[in-house]
C-alpha cells in the first residue's frame, strides 16, 4: 500500500483491487495538524484539554506510531473514506480514550481501523512555558484507492 500527500492530509491508499501486497502494512503517516500558537496564558492548568492554537509547543505523534490499516473489506468493495477524528493528548503523552470524537461514517470498518491503530499511539506532550499540558488534536484520515 501507498500513501499520497495532499496538502497536509494523510491519505492511505490501497491498489484498487487484489493487487499489490496484502501483508498488513500501509505506510500512512499520521500527523496532527495544527494551528499557529496564540500567546500563552498567564494561569496554566495541566488538566484541562487546551486548543491547538493556545499551546506553545504542539503535541508531536511518534514516528513509530502504528499506522490504520486499509480495511481488506472495503478495499474488496473499491469504497473510500475521508474523515477527521478529535482527540486530546494528556500529559504522559497518551490519548486519553474519552475524549475521542468519532464522525458519522457510512462504513464503521474505517473508523475501527483508525482506533486499532490510535489505541497504541503515543505522543511527546504538548507545552505551555515548559509545562507539559493536556491538547485536544484533530486527526484527518482519507482512505483512497489507487
Amino acid at each position: 500500500m501507498l500513501v499520497d500527500f495532499h496538502g497536509d492530509l494523510p491519505v492511505v491508499t490501497a491498489p484498487a483491487s487484489n493487487e499489490g501486497e496484502h501483508n498488513g502494512t500501509n505506510d500512512l503517516n499520521a500527523v496532527a495538524v495544527h494551528a499557529v500558537a496564540k500567546p500563552a496564558p498567564d494561569v496554566i492548568y495541566p488538566d484541562v484539554p487546551y486548543e491547538m492554537a493556545d499551546v506553545e509547543v504542539q503535541a508531536e505523534p511518534s514516528p513509530t506510531n502504528p499506522k490504520p490499516v486499509y480495511p481488506p473489506a472495503m478495499q474488496r468493495r473499491q469504497l473510500q473514506a475521508r474523515f477527521a477524528v478529535y482527540f486530546v493528548v494528556d500529559t504522559s503523552g497518551r490519548i486519553d480514550p474519552t475524549s475521542i470524537e468519532l464522525p458519522l461514517v457510512s462504513h464503521e470498518e474505517f473508523l475501527n481501523s483508525v482506533l486499532v491503530a490510535m489505541e497504541k499511539w503515543t505522543f511527546e506532550p504538548a507545552q505551555i512555558r515548559g509545562r507539559r499540558v493536556r491538547e485536544r488534536v484533530k486527526q484527518p484520515f482519507t482512505f483512497k484507492l489507487k
